[in-house]
């Protein structure tokens, strides 16, 4: 799901694991926003887009939080 703009609040999430050199939050910055966070909405838009057409949709997440959010 590369190529998504990030929204000012990923924006800022990535910038304040930059400044504390946290490599594994800038890597989940583009999602760590939640319902803010583009990437995230565009994720939970495709599950219930499957699910409105019987579908199911499988997925690799880094972290279970971003699993939390999507439930």
């Amino acid at each position: 799901m590369n190529g998504f703009p990030m929204s000012r609040e990923d924006t800022a999430a990535y910038r304040d694991a930059v400044a504390a050199g946290n490599f594994m939050a800038m890597r989940q910055a583009a999602m760590s926003e939640g319902s803010k966070s583009e990437k995230m909405l565009r994720l939970i838009e495709i599950v219930e887009e499957a699910e409105d057409n019987g579908r199911r949709v499988i997925g690799s997440l880094t972290s279970g939080t971003f699993l939390d959010q999507l439930a």
